[in-house]
């Protein structure tokens, strides 16, 4: 076969057995160095391990609250603008509709408990309760006074489009906490009439049970929760909880059981530690930075003023359980390592063969049309430069022939690029079969075809094998069941008499090609 079509086939499989043999040595060799490290290697990998999937798992319930709280704020403001819309504070009907509204938000969702309007005295001006999801609007003659309410005292003296955020407390009525407890946020904005006068205070008791829920959410490490000062939201023991609220139980504030843990947690923002045999992973949530990121709302608290802290504790002993277990899966299965690493050893075999195979494909890819499987232009080059220096050694000539189909493009306009990527392998495999096997055949580029004959004995010897490739070439092609008639036509140059360069003398061939299409296609010509 001609040089152009052949080259090593870059599909062609070697089994890896050679390989294989020196691999084996090093494969029975491993089980000795590799048993010892792993021993000592276990341990500390896996403390590690743990420690970070805990850290992924708070910060995904971090990233979860953070969500929850702006979706809070965004609530806040749309309330402030219904007040600001309708003035229930100086218009009955427009107090009605407020009402309504209110009620209407309660009922879409159920994350507050409680939505009021105060005035600037801290008397309610209106209130929807949630009531455990049957809505009702309070009757005026229940409305209570407000305004020795810390909330109230707090954020009364703010300006309309601040707001105020309290800290997660228990809810009070009447002056008595709330039981069961309710776990309550209480987000508070002054409003203002549409002179841009404060007229009053808006005010939503966020049920902060929603918010726990995000962290308490099912997780084989139990996540607890504390505020700024060690305080327990979310405790090993849900007695510990609402230190803050509940005297009987200040003593169990985090700072007083574990100090020197808490000194850790509370001076940085996240991470993780051992002390004794505990081990602490945690990180912070600032809810009023949080909140200060929605554009069209200002909070005139100090961003870290209020932090949540959400930690992890876990013994060592966790940890060497689960190392342990290694540990013994090591031992139980050592016996059987050497012959997991010859299997090993076969497949990494077969993988450097692989690649061995694959850089073989690159390189013949570099040298070769990827379509076709011809010589690429780069090496036609190559070639008629040795082609010359055989020339001028043994005073032989040698033909270079540059052929172009015919009727080519409309196979591509009609069928497409894949009929016409047929078309040129089917060629290609004809352009090959024409020639001998001295002889180079390359691809130029779209349709366009050069081969050199060499070794060559007279013109008639290249006439007649390009008449031998336009009868073949004219045989008919079939595509999706229809024959098509590709002709083709030839310029011939001759070395040296043409030109003795290789640019010159594919120039000169494809002078002599055009003058073949001039001529009516299907013919070949000579340079002269």
């Amino acid at each position: 076969m001609a040089h152009g079509g052949g080259g090593p086939d870059p599909a062609l499989k070697h089994p890896p057995w050679p390989r294989f043999a020196g691999y084996a040595f090093l494969a029975l060799f491993v089980p000795a160095v590799l048993g010892g490290s792993l021993f000592l290697q276990a341990f500390n990998h896996e403390r590690e391990l743990v420690a970070l999937q805990q850290q992924h798992d708070l910060q995904i319930r971090k990233t979860a609250i953070e969500s929850h709280l702006r979706q809070l704020g965004y609530s806040l403001i749309f309330l402030a603008d219904q007040v600001h819309l309708h003035q229930p504070l100086s218009d009955p009907e427009g107090r009605r509709i407020f009402a309504e509204d209110m009620l209407s938000f309660l009922n879409t969702t159920e994350l507050f408990d409680q939505l009021r309007l105060l005035d600037l005295n801290g008397k309610e001006v209106a209130r929807a309760n949630y009531n455990r999801g049957h809505p009702f609007l309070v009757p005026e003659e229940q409305l209570q006074d407000k305004s020795r309410r810390y909330y109230f005292q707090h954020s009364i003296r703010l300006d309309p489009g601040d707001m105020y955020v309290s800290p997660l407390d228990l809810n009070v009525e009447h002056g008595e906490i709330e039981r069961p407890f309710k776990p309550t946020i209480r987000f508070c904005m002054p409003v203002s009439n549409k002179a841009g006068q404060k007229i009053g205070l808006l005010v939503m008791n966020y049920l902060a049970d929603h918010l726990l829920a995000l962290v308490k959410s099912r997780q084989r490490t139990p996540v607890y929760m504390l505020n700024a000062h060690g305080d327990w939201f979310i405790a090993p023991d849900p007695a510990w909880t609402w230190g803050h609220m509940l005297p009987e139980r200040e003593r169990f504030n985090m700072g007083r059981m574990q100090a020197e843990a808490w000194n850790r947690i509370r001076q940085t923002d996240g991470g993780h530690f051992l002390i004794g045999d505990t081990h602490y992973v945690f990180t912070t949530i600032y809810p009023i930075k949080v909140l200060s990121g929605i554009r069209s709302l200002s909070l005139s608290s100090d961003p870290a003023s209020m932090q949540w802290k959400m930690l992890i504790m876990y013994s060592n002993d966790m940890v060497l359980k689960q190392t342990a277990d290694l540990q013994r899966s090591i031992l139980v299965w050592s016996a059987g390592l050497a012959i997991a690493l010859l299997f090993g050893a076969w497949f990494y075999a077969n993988i450097v063969e692989q690649n061995q195979q694959h850089a073989v494909k690159l390189r013949f890819l570099a040298d070769h049309d990827a379509l076709t499987g011809l010589l690429s232009r780069r090496r036609l080059f190559e070639q008629l430069q040795m082609a010359m220096a055989r020339s001028r050694r043994y005073k032989t000539p040698f033909a270079l022939l540059y052929l172009d189909l015919d009727r080519f493009k409309p196979i591509n306009d009609q069928h497409g690029h894949e009929a016409g990527d047929q078309v040129l392998r089917e060629i290609a495999g004809r352009l090959l079969a024409c020639v001998r096997e001295v002889d180079i055949v390359a691809r130029l580029g779209g349709d366009e075809f050069a081969i050199i004959l060499d070794q060559l004995k007279s013109r008639s010897d290249a006439a007649a094998v390009a008449e031998k490739l336009i009868e073949s070439i004219n045989r008919p092609i079939v595509i999706h069941g229809r024959k098509h008639e590709i002709g083709c036509s030839i310029g011939i140059a001759i070395y040296p008499d043409d030109a003795e360069e290789p640019d010159a003398l594919l120039a000169r061939a494809d002078e002599a090609m055009y003058r073949a299409k001039r001529r009516g296609k299907n013919h070949y010509e000579f340079v002269s």
